[in-house]
């Protein structure tokens, strides 16, 4: 199962864990995308728990309060978004 995040980011699955990826680069001979593992995960709710920590740990060091707080806001919503998709609620 693949559940979209936002262009840039995806949570999968197998057998086995949940897999964070981020966007690659496009392959030149099947013109397909790359999916980068950026983190492995026991269950769902830690994937998306340990995706949001990273954005918002990438979030610049030079933004401001009202930067910040829009991006956490943000990513929340992202992340709200895809347990709706995971849950079909």
């Amino acid at each position: 199962m693949i559940i979209k995040v936002n262009d840039d980011y995806q949570i999968r699955s197998d057998s086995a864990c949940w897999i964070v990826q981020k966007k690659g680069s496009i392959r030149k001979k099947t013109k397909k995308r790359d999916w980068q593992n950026i983190g492995y995960y026991a269950d769902f709710p830690a994937a998306i728990q340990g995706l949001s920590e990273l954005r918002v740990r990438i979030i610049s060091d030079e933004a401001i309060v009202s930067e910040i707080k829009a991006a956490i806001w943000a990513i929340t919503e992202e992340a709200k978004k895809a347990i709706l998709v995971f849950t079909d609620g």
